[in-house]
């Protein structure tokens, strides 16, 4: 694959943002002492190289659709400034980074306010619009929501609150964020009692999806009955097969002689999805199913999957292409990270899926992935997951189902 470089890029210390400087920069990522979370989604590159002053080129082992999509996001996607680097070192550059984006970093306190300035060498001569620009995190969506109510802050990202969401549309916009994840109910399928499709079928059977879409989510949430979303790739809303049905789950309780479950996959400061299970827990009761509901830290939950020491977790999955982090390999193939399945039929149309060149293929694989994954009730699929901003009407530039903003076309009107 071969990358063009827009010509006569600049970093911001004046330094040029070339093709040699892009494959520093990729190198980097991928050197395993550098240890980037990135690095997996590349294990198919085999070599990073330049080609004149403008272009990198990519070797592959394979073919690899999703090598496009994996950039976003991602480490090999940001480019940092090579000279800065080495002058700066690797600790001191990470709290003062030089790129060659809109912006320039002038204060940076880690995971809690980073201050940025209108960059003089950007490309694009007439942005970005706002000289100034300050990220600010908060404790939580009340709090956000504080601040710009105060006009604290202009902006607010990512909020999911439904009560907030639904409160601040009357002074404030509210603008979605595409989703490109399904909250999910994912089910370890290689241990006791979830080992028994029975088991697994009345947990889906008991579970009312447009009841939660719609008294948790408020309207705001679409079911889906796959594990992707209208943001990703291979978009499916509805799967052929999905049980939507309540009544059988009560006969196949009893069948199996009872059901208790174990419920975690999120934080205790997770209130909304922690509202969500006790609502998923309602019903399941009602259907003769016990369960636990047991908040854990990250950590807890990253340690019991590798372990295999879970039943169910309620939690998302998604990503703009299935085969990447987090998407439907992640949770379903046999050698996910996070997967409760073990399945060579469901391994083989993934492996197909992923390599496939083309698009039509690719998504005809992931239909009949998603209907197995249906069909053995490995998962119950929710709705999708939105993050939205909320901005001061006085802010213009964030557009609606954009994936992200483009900062450097924001303004206001505000001084």
């Amino acid at each position: 694959m071969t990358v063009e470089l827009r010509p006569n890029l600049m970093f911001s210390d004046n330094t040029p943002l070339d093709a040699e400087a892009a494959v520093w920069n990729m190198r980097r990522a991928l050197d395993p002492a550098t240890a980037c979370p990135c690095a997996s989604l590349f294990t198919m590159v085999t070599d990073v190289a330049a080609d004149g002053p403008t272009k990198v080129v990519l070797t592959l082992a394979q073919p690899y659709p999703p090598l496009i999509p994996a950039f976003v996001n991602t480490a090999m996607n940001w480019m940092a400034s090579p000279a800065a680097f080495e002058r700066l070192g690797a600790a001191d550059f990470g709290q003062q980074p030089v790129g060659a984006g809109p912006f320039r970093v002038v204060g940076n306190q880690a995971s809690q306010r980073l201050e940025l300035e209108r960059n003089p060498t950007y490309w694009e001569q007439d942005k970005p619009y706002l000289d100034r620009l300050v990220f600010q995190s908060a404790g939580n969506d009340e709090a956000a929501y504080a601040a710009v109510q105060s006009s604290t802050a202009d902006v607010v990202v990512g909020i999911s609150s439904v009560d907030i969401l639904k409160q601040a549309g009357a002074a404030l916009t509210v603008i979605p964020i595409p989703a490109i994840a399904a909250a999910q109910l994912q089910f370890n399928s290689l241990a006791a009692p979830l080992d028994d499709k029975r088991a697994r079928e009345a947990l889906i059977y008991a579970t009312d999806v447009q009841s939660l879409a719609q008294v948790i989510g408020k309207g705001l949430y679409k079911p889906t009955q796959s594990p992707t979303a209208e943001g990703g790739l291979f978009f499916q809303e509805t799967v052929p097969g999905t049980r939507t049905l309540t009544w059988p789950a009560t006969a196949l309780v009893q069948q199996i002689g009872g059901l208790h479950v174990k419920l975690g996959g999120f934080g205790p400061a997770q209130s909304q999805t922690l509202v969500t299970a006790e609502a998923i827990q309602a019903m399941w009761q009602k259907a003769g199913i016990t369960s636990e509901i047991a908040p854990e830290p990250l950590a807890n939950t990253l340690d019991n999957y590798k372990t295999g020491n879970w039943q169910v977790y309620l939690g998302f999955s998604g990503a703009i292409d299935p085969a990447l982090r987090l998407g439907t390999d992640y949770f379903f193939h046999t050698n996910g990270p996070n997967s409760g399945v073990a399945d060579p039929s469901l391994d083989a149309l993934l492996d197909q899926a992923r390599v496939a060149d083309d698009p039509a293929v690719r998504e005809g694989l992931y239909a009949q992935a998603f209907r197995t994954i249906s069909d053995q009730a490995y998962a119950a699929f929710l709705y999708q997951t939105n993050g939205y901003y909320i901005a001061r009407r006085t802010v213009v530039g964030l557009d609606q189902n954009a994936k992200w903003a483009s900062w450097e076309r924001v303004s206001s009107s505000r001084g």
